[in-house]
């Protein structure tokens, strides 16, 4: 988690509407949430929530038609969910590679206010996985083993375990599994009191355990060392394991058991399997979609499945009952990095980005056209009129339009240079840098030819509040300089 925060989400485009007295903030792309989806969890056939990165939680009441944003108190990676009734829930989460960012939220007004009860107070350990024996009896797993609640999360109790757990499971009050990412199964015959090592599937990491009763579970996961993903079977409460599925370059993340019979996986890339014979015979139920998958959940008859695609871009399928087995439930008008965006009014605007991305609005961003024209990485636009529209590229390229984008003109009039910045006030007056070089320019006939203003340092920035007016940030060779205003 550490290595993927350094990222900036730009592709998720939020559009601020300004009211009475406050700013609220809605998301506009990707649909339902910016950010990759890790759990998902119905209630009854209407209430559902669903968790992911950045401490992204989204609830809907309407069976997953609409989908709002709900307020987290943490920027953790949230990963398993669970509500007892409409009102109260319980998440847990944290880092998967590291002992990091652990929570533990708890709800009792359907998610309106989230509080963190996570029980690792005075250390970092973060949480794997969680399940609910009933509405009020609870285990939580992760770093340091496993944690029991008897008050629907609001207290939780050390029950010790393994260390590093990755997966819970319990089957009534009494007895329950844990899995390990070396392979080990634990099991517990009075509540979490006492653990016992009863098996071993040598180097995997055991993403999901499941059982349909005392005797007859499944484990899922993919190699500690290895990309071989594995469904495994036991048949004697855990003590041995029969190999059902093996296969290299894909990884299972959860399992979900509808009987004896029927059971469903899912992962990556894009997996999504079942049986119908007790796992004797897998078969692939696609979504024409190479994402991630990471949990499953049953509203009604109807299975959803979440998941995402390098952290930032969500992954949301319900099933059909008739057709293509499965419905695309998210959508995404861009997928790639947003670099910038300009209105030039409260209706209309853009957005460039890499590999020319390039999308406009006309309602105010309530929805987006999507301009891709050119195979230019776009690294900065500038919309001064409904009509005019200017864009750098990171190999010199300068595109403008005079009517609204109707056409274009391209020219190779900037250096080759990877970040280029531009602002213009006016189909004719305008700005631009060339961050840690000794370049700022201006031009006052729409970008056909610029003047060089200063040559005092390298630039980083700059803000312009008219035309005439505005600073520039400067950086010399030892990353400091001055800042420059032009008058």
């Amino acid at each position: 988690m550490k290595e993927y925060l350094k990222y900036i989400l730009l592709s998720a485009i939020i559009i601020y509407h300004i009211g009475d007295s406050h700013c609220q903030s809605q998301f506009h792309n990707p649909l339902p949430a910016p950010y990759q989806l890790h759990g998902i969890f119905y209630v009854d056939s209407l209430y559902g929530w669903a968790v992911g990165e950045f401490g992204t939680i989204i609830k809907t009441i309407d069976g997953g038609e609409s989908w709002e944003l709900q307020s987290s108190p943490v920027r953790s990676t949230l990963r398993k969910i669970y509500f007892a009734d409409r009102n109260r829930g319980v998440i847990a989460g944290g880092d998967v590679g590291g002992p990091d960012f652990p929570a533990v939220l708890c709800t009792t007004n359907g998610g309106e206010t989230w509080i963190d009860n996570n029980p690792n107070t005075t250390t970092s350990e973060g949480f794997n996985d969680l399940h609910f024996v009933s509405e009020n009896l609870g285990y939580i797993v992760g770093f340091t083993g496993a944690y029991k609640t008897t008050d629907m999360g609001q207290s939780w109790e050390f029950k010790g375990g393994p260390g590093w757990a990755t997966t819970v499971f319990f089957i009534d009050e009494l007895n329950g599994w844990i899995g390990t990412p070396v392979g080990y199964i634990f099991k517990t015959s009075d509540g979490g009191e006492s653990w016992e090592q009863i098996s071993d599937i040598h180097w995997t990491w055991n993403k999901d355990i499941k059982f349909f009763n005392s005797q007859i579970g499944w484990v899922v996961g993919e190699g500690l060392y290895s990309d071989y993903a594995s469904i495994h079977k036991t048949t004697d409460g855990g003590y041995t394991w029969i190999t059902q599925d093996s296969i290299w370059n894909r990884g299972y993340n959860e399992i979900e058991i509808w009987d004896s019979l029927n059971a469903t996986v899912v992962g990556r890339p894009g997996v999504v399997l079942f049986t119908d014979d007790g796992g004797n015979t897998w078969y692939s139920e696609g979504t024409n979609d190479l994402g991630e998958y990471f949990d499953i959940s049953l509203q009604g008859t109807r299975k959803w499945i979440v998941g995402g695609s390098e952290y930032f871009y969500p992954r949301m399928f319900a099933s059909r009952e008739t057709g293509f087995p499965w419905e695309k439930k998210y959508s995404t008008i861009v997928e790639g990095t947003i670099n910038q965006l300009d209105f030039s009014d409260s209706l209309n605007g853009w957005c460039a980005g890499a590999e020319g991305i390039l999308i406009r609005t006309s309602d105010g961003g309530s929805s987006w056209n999507n301009d891709e024209l050119f195979a230019i990485n776009f690294t900065s636009i500038s919309v001064p009129t409904s009509n005019d529209i200017f864009i750098a590229g990171d190999n010199g390229e300068f595109v403008k339009s005079t009517n609204g984008g109707q056409s274009w003109q391209v020219q190779q009039i900037f250096p080759n240079f990877s970040s280029i910045k531009i602002k213009f006030f006016s189909k004719y007056y305008g700005y631009s840098i060339a961050p840690y070089d000794v370049w700022f320019r201006k031009t006052t006939n729409g970008g056909n030819s610029w003047i060089d203003l200063t040559s005092n340092g390298y630039f980083t920035d700059f803000c312009f509040i008219d035309s005439l007016i505005g600073w520039a940030l400067s950086a010399n060779s030892i990353g400091n300089g001055p800042l420059l205003k032009n008058y």
